[in-house]
């Protein structure tokens, strides 16, 4: 402010008045301004503006992503609570993996970001056989924490556990809520979209529990209407690799393509999304 009273030529005073007008901070915490130096004068070329707006009018552009969750598991097949905890993938996790990877064959993709569990590794280097891309670990993409029922068989506290599905809290048991693993995934999805160019397409290798809360925070569209729709349609709500697509658009934000389908389902080029 005082740089814009004595160096920049501002009308200080009238500056304050119009942001007030506005009902905006005279200069946003994080806020990023633009002045110039030439032929010895000093000229401001943007008054400061928020992160979002400094976006929407320097870097508009549109990032697509394709989520994915790791192939079947040891513990997905003993029908247990895996969280952060881990187990390899089965044969069969191996084989989804594979087909995943051949229904996005014709796809391009600009990088590939994955949990660094070891589920997911595993499933990622098999998506990205013979790509000539990197996969970047990102331990922000991990798994719910399921705390002290990690390892649990399903079936030895069902009615619990899917209770906590629903509501994606563990905090009580030591482990994670819904508001704690979005503010690690939040700034992660952040991160990726400031540093991509128009039109990139980035592929994430993620969990299914993740998923469900990306639905919620991110659309809107709870656990109960993802397992509500799948049994009205027909389809299963969280396959393992499973494909989800969606956008982020500089002026609408995230848009959702569509739910989670199976690697045969986006081959056929099926789209679910809730009515």
């Amino acid at each position: 402010m005082h740089l814009l009273d004595t160096l920049l030529n501002v009308d200080q005073q009238a500056y304050i008045e119009f942001c007030n007008e506005k009902n905006r901070p005279w200069c946003p915490n994080g806020s990023i301004s633009i002045f110039t130096y030439e032929q010895g004068e000093w000229a401001l070329k943007q008054v400061p503006l928020t992160a979002d707006e400094y976006r929407q009018k320097y870097d508009p552009k549109t990032v697509h992503f394709c989520f994915l969750r790791h192939g079947e598991t040891k513990f997905n097949a003993q029908e247990r609570m895996q969280g952060v905890c881990d187990a390899p993938l089965t044969v069969t996790g191996i084989a989804q993996a594979e087909e995943s990877r051949d229904a996005l064959r014709s796809i391009h993709f600009d990088q590939c970001i994955s949990s660094d569990l070891g589920r997911t590794l595993a499933t990622a280097e098999i998506l990205c056989k013979g790509r000539n891309i990197l996969i970047r670990e990102e331990k922000r993409l991990w798994e719910v924490n399921f705390g002290c029922l990690e390892g649990t068989k399903i079936s030895e506290d069902k009615e619990n556990i899917f209770r906590r599905f629903r509501t994606s809290d563990y905090t009580d048991v030591g482990g994670e809520n819904m508001d704690m693993v979005m503010a690690r995934i939040r700034p992660c999805l952040r991160e990726v979209i400031d540093a991509a160019e128009d039109g990139d397409r980035i592929m994430l290798v993620s969990h299914g529990n993740v998923y469900m809360i990306l639905l919620q925070k991110l659309f809107g569209i709870s656990f109960d209407e993802v397992i509500a729709g799948s049994k009205k349609d027909g389809f299963n709500p969280i396959p393992n690799c499973g494909i989800f697509s969606f956008s982020w658009n500089t002026e609408k934000g995230f848009i959702l393509d569509s739910l989670m389908v199976s690697a045969a389902d986006f081959a056929k080029g099926k789209k679910i999304l809730l009515k």
